[in-house]
């Protein structure tokens, strides 16, 4: 040992064999080697340096319960899901809004449709890609299912949205039962964006009255005949308003993609309808927007309407089964 070590007297076992002692060196503790076979010491683990260790049995334990997406989750993903999640909401809450008038029913129920499954999808989803919610899409389909059955605005019609949405929920559980997931790639890649593209042309007509500040029709020919007609009486702030908000958006969509074009464009509308009192100006707004959230309880439909519901429903199915196969794959 050199002059830095404290030497001490080997201690020895009954049998006469020599045991390890300890030696100081420099404040450090380290095993003398003695002859023969001695069993290595282990090397100091991530944990030993002062990072954290492996998960303890009670951490493990609450792991198991918890949902997929949160098992492996971090902290460090905080400000940037915060911010996803004011983005989302910024762009859902008014598309929602903007459905009810496609489907026909209170503009609150809107909002209950972003409510429980975004929750419910963020803790048992398999994609962090994809988002729950309404649909342009599912809506034109539920509309022209429902016409005729009942009239729009009333409980019956309520009513009868909430069942094909509940029977088209049964679709999809009995498509991820029995994976039936590749029913998607029989739909062909043409039909599905030419119906996409017909919705678009569909749901831009009948925005068009709003974004001029003219009175509309509810069917599409009608509607349009009747922008055509009354293009001359456009309310010119609305119009400003309308042609702003989309272009902030398509502008920080190409020049900064970083930063939330929808989010931006839609607060700063907010904002300055509030300060400026644009709605007293003759620009119009959603207005009073039932508080409070909805009973749960089931929707009163019979057989009869379960019956007439099911090609509908079996309709949505496909075109939510197709797109969410499409964005899944892309991603």
């Amino acid at each position: 040992m050199g002059s830095d070590s404290t030497a001490l007297p080997i201690k020895r076992a009954r049998d006469g064999s020599p045991t390890l002692p300890q030696v100081f060196l420099k404040g450090l503790s380290c095993p003398l080697t003695m002859p023969g076979k001695v069993e290595r010491q282990p090397e100091p683990t991530v944990s030993q340096v002062g990072q954290p260790g492996p998960p303890t049995g009670r951490q493990d334990r609450c792991r198991r319960w918890m949902p997929p997406n949160l098992r492996a989750y971090e902290w460090a993903w905080l400000s940037s899901d915060l911010l996803a999640g004011a983005t989302l909401a910024a762009v859902a809450i008014p598309e929602c809004i903007g459905y009810t008038k496609i489907v026909g029913t209170p503009v609150v129920t809107g909002l209950y449709t972003i409510l429980l499954p975004l929750a419910a999808f963020a803790l048992i989803g398999s994609s962090r890609h994809l988002v729950i919610g309404a649909d342009s899409a599912t809506a034109a389909i539920l509309f022209a299912g429902l016409a005729g059955l009942a009239a729009p605005l009333t409980d019956h019609w309520v009513a009868l949205t909430s069942a094909a949405a509940l029977l088209t929920g049964a679709y999809l559980a009995a498509a991820s039962i029995f994976r039936l997931g590749f029913l998607a790639d029989f739909l062909s890649r043409t039909v599905l964006v030419g119906f996409l593209s017909g919705v678009g042309v569909s749901l831009l007509s009948g925005q068009l009255p709003d974004m001029l500040g003219v009175p509309g029709a509810s069917r599409f020919p009608a509607n349009l005949a009747a922008v055509i007609t009354r293009i001359g009486q456009a309310h010119w702030p609305t119009v400003m308003m309308a042609g702003t908000v989309i272009a902030v958006i398509w502008v920080l969509e190409r020049v900064a993609k970083h930063l939330p074009g929808s989010l931006i464009a839609i607060t700063a509308a907010i904002v300055s309808t509030w300060l400026f009192g644009l709605d007293h100006k003759g620009i119009a707004i959603v207005g009073h927007v039932q508080a409070g959230l909805p009973h749960v309880r089931l929707p009163a439909f019979t057989p009869h309407d379960t019956i007439v519901l099911l090609p509908t429903c079996a309709s949505m199915f496909l075109v939510i089964v197709a797109q969410s196969a499409a964005t899944a794959r892309g991603f």
